[in-house]
């Protein structure tokens, strides 16, 4: 997943009528200034039909999510796509990680 398709769906659910240079704010400083637990606290105080229908957004990704694990696995993917943004992850754990997700979505 890229930070442009993480960003949209972030913003459909959580954006509360902010324009995005407005949200884009928020989200980086709750997840860069704060910490990504911040960004999961803030998905899981969401309504519960609001996290379903992120969740189901996000399934082509991440083939386990659900309602209840949402907001851990969403801000987990935008602090993963940040950390790879600025080096803090090697590429030999990247593509480590990528065929492991794919593994995964084959089995399914």
């Amino acid at each position: 997943m890229d930070f442009k398709t993480i960003f949209g769906i972030l913003k459909k659910y959580l954006a509360d009528g902010y324009e995005v240079p407005e949200f884009f704010r928020d989200l980086m400083a709750l997840t860069t200034e704060v910490s990504p637990e911040i960004l999961r606290a803030h998905i899981d105080e969401r309504p519960l039909a609001t996290r379903k229908a992120m969740a189901d957004d996000l399934r082509g990704y991440e083939p386990f999510v659900d309602e209840n694990n949402v907001g851990e696995i969403a801000s987990n993917i935008l602090a993963e796509i940040i950390q790879e943004a600025v080096g803090f992850i090697p590429q030999d754990a990247l593509t480590k990680q990528k065929q492991q997700q794919l593994a995964v979505k084959l089995h399914w």
